[in-house]
């Protein structure tokens, strides 16, 4: 089923397909990611419409433990 989102900057709602994140988390906007969630892109939406993991980051990384992994191999 897909969710959707309104931005405050759009003019309407946008509509984005069911994507999960590997811990299960519904992905997020940048402008709506809090100071301790993961900001790997996921998806294939790109600028404003870009959405981000989510997942509980790493204490002092911007990821969570899975993608923190993916980004230094």
């Amino acid at each position: 089923m897909d969710d959707v989102f309104v931005h405050p900057s759009d003019s309407g709602p946008l509509t984005i397909p069911d994507v999960r994140t590997s811990a299960g988390h519904t992905p997020k906007t940048l402008l709506d990611l809090g100071t301790n969630e993961c900001r790997w892109p996921v998806g294939e939406a790109t600028g404003i419409d870009q959405l981000f993991c989510a997942s509980r980051a790493v204490k002092g990384k911007p990821y969570c433990q899975a993608h923190y992994q993916r980004s230094i191999r």
